[in-house]
């Protein structure tokens, strides 16, 4: 797969501010207000937005609640707009805000854990009882209504069974809003981040077995590389990007100058499966490798070995020939240690 961009640079990336082609859709707000030691508590609670053709279907508000701190209570909302007794729309408005009585129309939280359409169409005010805190709905049934413009308040009634004054009044209000569209350079980043998560969920997959606990990570890879440059005493490099290349393998073997140390003699020892597609190292400026195992007076290696036994490499080590990583030698192979494919820019 090839990519239009090829590096993944772990720096800061700065995000312009400046906005193309301004669109505007309906947002609905809750505000919640209340009083607390003889001060009054405004806090912006939850918002929803509609659909960018309009508010033409119903719409479902999440929100919290701060002067219903009890988790075990069960708030109720009362309306003035929806009631049809007469007491109840005409008397102690401003203090009960549409329920001075029992017989008023109140709505009671109901629990919703999963989410039920069937719920939030029948019922407007539901919860959810397994998070914490407490998480509410509002399921308007009309948002296209004109009364949403204007703001409706409603009252909060930490329990609506038993109180007889709200706790809180809920402001539920519609507004036409700027919706901010991404420029073209922004979208670009996007369009990037994709392609990196999608490639490294396929290496995810292609390096790591099912049951395995630790991931493959771009993030781990230049870690990794990091952890090199410190070994290897390279410093400064307060100014420099670690790159990792998305069409390159996230490995890549390097010739060691000398046989291993220690080998096992591998006869009888079951082979092991191979790494593919692992490009060797190697320096530009002397393309002849220092060491091989091969026949003697090889013309591509400075020294060479003739393998008089199958062999197996040390612990960290490998035999690289031909793109393939093998850990047991058995012909013609160069020994590698292997290291992320990480480079400084």
């Amino acid at each position: 797969m090839k990519f239009s961009y090829s590096l993944l640079l772990l720096s800061f990336f700065y995000i312009p501010t400046a906005i193309t082609n301004p669109t505007f859709i309906w947002r609905f707000s809750i505000t919640e207000t209340w009083s607390s030691n003889n001060k009054q508590h405004t806090v912006l609670q939850g918002t929803a937005d509609c659909s960018p053709q309009g508010c033409q279907s119903a719409l479902s508000i999440n929100f919290s609640l701060t002067s219903v701190a009890d988790r075990w209570a069960q708030p109720s909302i009362c309306f003035l707009h929806d009631q049809t007794e007469y007491n109840c729309k005409n008397y102690w408005q401003q203090t009960n805000l549409g329920c001075p009585y029992k017989c008023c129309k109140i709505h009671h939280s109901m629990l919703d854990n999963t989410h039920d359409r069937k719920l939030s169409s029948k019922y407007l005010f539901t919860y959810d009882g397994r998070s914490d805190p407490l998480k509410y709905h509002l399921n308007i049934k009309d948002p296209w209504d004109s009364r949403w413009a204007d703001g409706v308040k409603g009252g909060l009634y930490r329990d609506g069974v038993w109180d007889s004054y709200p706790t809180a009044t809920l402001l539920i209000k519609r507004t036409l809003v700027q919706q901010k569209s991404l420029p073209k350079n922004i979208q670009v980043l996007q369009n990037l981040t994709s392609v990196i998560k999608s490639q490294e969920q396929n290496l995810q997959e292609q390096l790591n077995p099912p049951n395995k606990k630790d991931p493959f990570s771009w993030l781990k890879l230049v870690r990794q590389g990091l952890n090199l440059t410190q070994t290897a005493n390279i410093t400064n490099l307060s100014r420099c990007f670690l790159c990792v290349a998305l069409e390159r393998a996230p490995l890549v073997a390097v010739p060691l100058p000398t046989a291993f140390k220690a080998t096992t003699d591998s006869t009888g020892t079951p082979q092991k499966p191979s790494l593919l597609q692992v490009p060797l190292y190697q320096n530009p400026e002397n393309l002849i490798l220092p060491f091989c195992y091969s026949a003697p007076n090889s013309s591509w290696c400075n020294y060479t070995q003739s393998p008089n036994r199958t062999q197996t490499a040390p612990v960290g080590g490998y035999f690289w020939c031909n793109q393939t990583l093998s850990k047991i030698l058995n012909h013609i192979h160069q020994p590698i240690p292997l290291h992320p494919g990480v480079f400084i820019s």
